[in-house]
This record gives structure tokens, C-alpha cells and sequence, in this order.
């Protein structure tokens, strides 16, 4: 096989519960602080090995509105006072939900928060069933868990209004309290004609509004990794959608090979090298 990747629209959702009664993350100080300390870098080069793109925002800079709309912003890591941050994480204890597949990204999370006296206690969820479970009905009656997590894939639209319905109160998918200005950027987003100019700055109201108040941990957002029979040429796209009936195969490939599989092509070969006869 090889590895074949592309970047991606997808996201990873990290929500902080401001709908829990007297939960700690009602506090906007925490929230910032606490993505003060993700170190995006790091989790960038030891826990997606490259795999991916840092992000200031809860939405991946692989959208073009958005790339725009986040040039120069910095991660909150490039910002933070770390005495100042320790003060105010020092000791806090976090109820984590989170689907299995993400715990090799909280691995990464625990290690960097535990510098700063942060404990985590998980309940994880094999399916995306769970997981939906406990966010949607988390505005009707608020659930235990302070943060969880989610893959906001994005699957054909190459449009981040997925991410922005995490900030729009009147929404099952939002955790947060009340935002009547958050609430009318999100509202004419949506009458705005699809990147056009004024769409552009309406995606930047609400990527900065949504920073500000630290809505949600950020984190770098995945490319799209796939591991593929070497004897298939493939191209993903950037959505979840992926267009198979673009594959092509080799005539090394299984389905179609006479004989047997030479062996000269089971050493290790660059992608896309299916020119050797």
C-alpha cells in the first residue's frame, strides 16, 4: 500500500458545555486560558505527524473565505502568558466526551494540559450515534460533560456554515448560552451571496467573534489520509465525498493480473510511480 494525502475542509469540533448549570466553562477566562495552552505546533508534529494545518479557529483555513478571513491571526499558543495561564487552570478537573477515534488527539490534549494542573476524566463513545445523543439534546437538558468532541467532516459543500451552526444559539448543535450579536452575523451570513466580498467579511465577523469569546478549543484541522493499493492511482478531494469513479488501476493491480504479482513491484515505491512495466 501507500499513504495518499490531501488537504481537507474537515474539522474537528471541540465544544465547551456553557450550558451546564455552574459549569467552569461558563467562564470566558477559563475557555480563553485553556486554549492558551494547546500548543497547536506540537500537536501538529507529534500527534497528526504533519498531517494537517494549524487553525486559530474552529473552522479549517482550507476554505478559501476563511483562509482569508484568518491571514495573520495567531493560534492563542503564540499569545499566551503561561504564569497566567497556570494560575487559572491550576487544579481544575474536566469531564471529557469524546468518540474513541479522537483519543489519539487527547493523548496529545491531556499531555500539554497536565503542565498546567489541568485533570481529565474521559467518557468515550465507539459511535457517532453516542456522540450525537449527547450533544443534541444537551439545549433541552444540559449534560455532565464540560467539553466533547466531534468530527465535523465536511462533505461536499466546500462552505463552513457546519461549523457555524456550533454558534448559532437556536441551534441543537450550539453549546452556547445566549449571543444576540453572534446570532445576527450568523443570520445575514446566510443572505449573503457565496463568496462575495461581503460574504468574505461576514465569515471574518464571526471567525473573530467566536475567538474572542473562545467558543470552542481550537485545534489544527486533519488533511484527508488514505491508504491505498499501490497499484491504484487516486486523487481525493477535499470533502468527504470522495469521486472513486476517478480511480485508476495499474495492470499489477489484483483484479486484473495474470500471473503472479512480480516481484520487483512488492518493494517500496513513491506514489503514483505506476509507469515501471
Amino acid at each position: 500500500a501507500k499513504l495518499i494525502t490531501y488537504p481537507s475542509t474537515h474539522n474537528i469540533s471541540i465544544y465547551f458545555n456553557m450550558l451546564k448549570p455552574n459549569g467552569v466553562l461558563k467562564n470566558k477566562a477559563i475557555r480563553i486560558a485553556l486554549n492558551e495552552a494547546i500548543n497547536q505546533e506540537n500537536l501538529l508534529k507529534f500527534v497528526y505527524k504533519e498531517e494537517g494545518i494549524l487553525a486559530p479557529s474552529a473552522v479549517s483555513p482550507n476554505y478559501k473565505s476563511v483562509k482569508i478571513a484568518t491571514q495573520g491571526m495567531q493560534t492563542y499558543h503564540q499569545r499566551a502568558d503561561k504564569k497566567e495561564i497556570k494560575k487559572l487552570l491550576n487544579g481544575l478537573v474536566l469531564r471529557v466526551c469524546t468518540m474513541e477515534r479522537f483519543m489519539f488527539l487527547w493523548k496529545g490534549i491531556e499531555y500539554q494540559l497536565q503542565q498546567y494542573g489541568v485533570t481529565l476524566k474521559y467518557q468515550i463513545i465507539t459511535s457517532e450515534k453516542g456522540i450525537y445523543s449527547q450533544l443534541l439534546t444537551n439545549r433541552q437538558k444540559p449534560k455532565e460533560w464540560d467539553i466533547l468532541t466531534w468530527g465535523n467532516d465536511d462533505w461536499s459543500s466546500n462552505n463552513p456554515w457546519t461549523v457555524f451552526f456550533n454558534y448559532r444559539t437556536s441551534d441543537v448543535w450550539s453549546t452556547i448560552d445566549k449571543d444576540d450579536v453572534m446570532q445576527g452575523y450568523i443570520q445575514k451570513y446566510f443572505e449573503l451571496k457565496y463568496n462575495s466580498p461581503e460574504f468574505i467579511a461576514m465569515v471574518k465577523k464571526i471567525i473573530k467573534r467566536a475567538y474572542d469569546e473562545a467558543y470552542m478549543l481550537f485545534v489544527p484541522s486533519p488533511n484527508i489520509v488514505l491508504a491505498v493499493n499501490k497499484e491504484v492511482d487516486y486523487t481525493p478531494s477535499s470533502v468527504l465525498l470522495m469521486p472513486l469513479w476517478k480511480a485508476k488501476i495499474t495492470p499489477y493491480h489484483w483484479s486484473v493480473r495474470r500471473g503472479h504479482y512480480p516481484e520487483y513491484r512488492k518493494i517500496s515505491v513513491l506514489p503514483r510511480d505506476d509507469t515501471k512495466k
